[in-house]
């Protein structure tokens, strides 16, 4: 008869066991939930060294009971000592966390704030105002990474004691760029050139850190493919006056999640803040 174990991998005190298991049945269990698992609570050093454990003590429950020990130590202690591995892993995953450091967010754009406060990033915005006319002959990539570097120069102007950020997206599309919509006029002929079609999405990001002198800038580039569009529903979407204010005319964590059919890449870039270009130019200023 087949012993029914349920095992819920992604949280570890969570396991359930409808009737208690033999030490063989926990031990397969554990052992196929083990791999994902692991490298989800905690880093790969101590995975190897679990795994192989666990591994040994899979091999020695179907070599017959002859080998049922390693060492002198019982297949039923190794398995509660992966457990309790485990369980002290979880505390030691919290307490070696990455503290990420305090920065100034040059930017009034709330959608950009709440991306710092998913990921658990502190920070204080201090929105400044710079010229964003685009100029003669200026791609796409250029024109971003310079409005990131005015924000946040101007920023770290008045705060020099925080590291200060600035970023600004754009939507690119057959050597057109689609800044913010200037009307509904706008919006509509937005949506029918990116209707049925894919784009790209630009973020510049500028790190200004005042006490070291150091400033990096960078960029990063998402495509996004639009689902077919009717006339009725790109005159709903204008209606919702969501477009207005963004960068392509359409919010991807909005309403107009609706009309997004693919992406390939950073999903927080569509949004306005690529968080790993972000923390890899901010780690960069210590280095």
């Amino acid at each position: 008869m087949t012993e029914t174990v349920n095992v819920l991998p992604s949280k570890p005190e969570a396991w359930v066991f409808r009737r208690k298991p033999s030490p063989a049945a926990r031990a397969q269990a554990i052992f196929t939930a083990s791999s994902g698992l692991a490298r989800t609570i905690f880093g790969s050093s101590l995975v190897t060294s679990i795994i192989w454990s666990i591994e040994l003590a899979h091999k020695n429950f179907h070599n017959g009971p002859q080998r049922r020990q390693f060492n002198g130590i019982s297949v039923a202690d190794q398995v509660s000592a992966w457990e309790s591995a485990v369980s002290d892993a979880r505390i030691s995953s919290v307490e070696i966390m990455i503290e990420l450091p305090k920065i100034i967010l040059a930017s009034a754009s709330p959608r950009r704030a709440e991306i710092l406060r998913t990921v658990g990033w502190p920070f204080e915005t201090l929105a400044v105002d710079i010229d964003e006319s685009r100029r003669e002959g200026e791609d796409a990539t250029d024109y971003v990474q310079r409005l990131a570097l005015e924000k946040a120069e101007a920023a770290a102007a008045q705060r020099s004691d925080l590291t200060v950020i600035g970023a600004d997206t754009t939507v690119a599309i057959d050597g057109h760029i689609l800044e913010k919509p200037i009307d509904e006029a706008d919006v509509t002929r937005m949506l029918r050139l990116l209707n049925n079609r894919w784009h790209k999405v630009m973020t510049g990001v500028a790190v200004v850190d005042r006490t070291s002198s150091v400033t990096r800038v960078a960029h990063e580039e998402t495509e996004v493919k639009f689902a077919p569009l009717s006339d009725a529903e790109i005159q709903w979407y204008v209606a919702t006056r969501e477009p207005m204010d963004k960068a392509g005319a359409y919010a991807i964590q909005g309403l107009g999640a609706r009309f997004i059919e693919r992406i390939k890449g950073d999903y927080f870039n569509v949004v306005g803040l690529p968080v790993r270009l972000l923390y890899e130019l901010i780690r960069s200023t210590g280095e």
